[in-house]
């Protein structure tokens, strides 16, 4: 993925002060950039890639990049192969932060975002956003969308939308994948700007060939529902297909289903099983519910009812629906489980309730003795 301008600015300020240590080493900065881009990108992948050269330079004795993986060892995104000991996260962090605050000291704007992301000030992120970081721009935009679900009153949500847009744009203008993203998300969903599917594509393609795996599942998408480009499903499975061997989890799903299907592509449900599987470990509800019809009805995978129950629950357990209503089928049929047309009754409910259904919410509050 190319980095953009802003990026590459950051990259020079930094560089240039820690040249004032000769014995403080640089190492590949870049690879913080990429980093944090694969990082919301939905690419695992590049993300891995990346760690490991980060990785690499923090054990060389890189400050900033001790930082980085003090800052996202914790993660469940993070390979385990690259996590480290809490003493030595310890020393990265305690060398890192006082390297992070000297470049602060002189407003740098990747330093600012790295800081924001350590302390979770919102002063601090706006910062960066505002002083050119484009990670920032695009996290300083989501943070301001959120903001759409909280106590805003009515004439403010507008508003926020299309100020949380106008960072988006800013990225996107400098050819930043993430921002060509969220442009296009915003465009699909009229957040901030005017409906328009036409516009939304071309956000989605120009992300997607920059190499943003979300980006290539969303022109996936496009190209299946026909929305800003001609209804064309081998096209869209083909860019399921690339989308999935980036690891993303929605083009795991997606390319899936077509396989399942053979919409636009032949029927290969051995292969669908195992990307369902990807995309389940990836903590995708429908891939977990999804894998567990696989494995119940035998399809691409060994017929197991009693494991499938537990793939159920676990997206049940997601606050899945369809889940729901799988394991209410395998309590009614005693496929997997012991029959009980209570616990099958239970969650039937629990699919209603979280419908919207009232009636159901209100059987689960008569009957809250009952135990899943």
């Amino acid at each position: 993925m190319k980095k953009s301008i802003l990026a590459v600015a950051a990259l020079a300020a930094f560089a240039a002060a820690a040249a004032k240590k000769v014995e403080e080493p640089t190492g590949r900065p870049e690879a913080v950039v990429a980093m944090l881009n694969s990082s919301t990108s939905g690419s695992p992948k590049a993300y891995a890639a990346a760690v490991e050269t980060v990785a690499e330079d923090a054990a060389a004795g890189c400050s900033l990049q001790k930082f980085v993986i003090a800052l996202f060892n914790g993660e469940k995104s993070m390979p385990a192969k690259f996590k480290v000991s809490d003493e030595i996260r310890d020393e990265y962090y305690e060398a890192g932060r006082k390297r992070v605050n000297e470049l602060v000291a002189q407003s740098n704007p990747l330093a600012l975002y790295l800081l924001a992301l350590d302390t979770g000030d919102t002063n601090t992120l706006r910062r960066a956003a505002e002083g050119g970081n484009v990670q920032a721009a695009n996290a300083w935009g989501m943070a301001l969308m959120s903001e759409v679900d909280g106590p805003l009153p009515d004439e403010s949500v507008q508003d926020t939308m299309k100020k949380a847009f106008r960072f988006f744009r800013d990225a996107a203008s400098l050819n930043d994948a993430n921002g060509l993203y969220n442009m296009g998300t915003c465009y699909a969903r009229g957040l901030g700007v005017e409906q328009d599917d036409k516009r939304a594509y071309e956000c989605f393609k120009s992300a997607a060939e920059k190499g943003h795996p979300q980006a290539i599942n969303n022109l996936g998408w496009c190209h299946l529902k026909g929305k800003g480009v001609k209804e064309d499903h081998t096209e869209a499975a083909k860019c399921f297909a690339k989308s999935a061997d980036f690891g993303n989890a929605e083009g795991q799903l997606n390319y899936a289903l077509a396989l399942i299907s053979g919409d636009g592509v032949a029927i290969n449900h051995r292969t669908a099983a195992s990307l369902l599987l990807m995309s389940a470990k990836q903590n995708n509800a429908d891939a977990i519910n999804l894998y567990g019809v696989c494995v119940a009805k035998g399809r691409g995978v060994k017929c197991d009812p009693a494991l499938a129950v537990k793939w159920f629950r676990m997206a049940a357990d997601m606050g899945h629906p369809p889940a729901m209503d799988n394991l209410a089928s395998c309590y009614e049929l005693g496929e997997g489980v012991e029959k009980s047309e209570k616990m099958s009754v239970y969650w039937h409910m629990r699919s209603l309730a979280i419908r919207g259904d009232d009636n159901a919410v209100k059987w689960l509050k008569e009957h809250s003795d009952i135990k899943p």
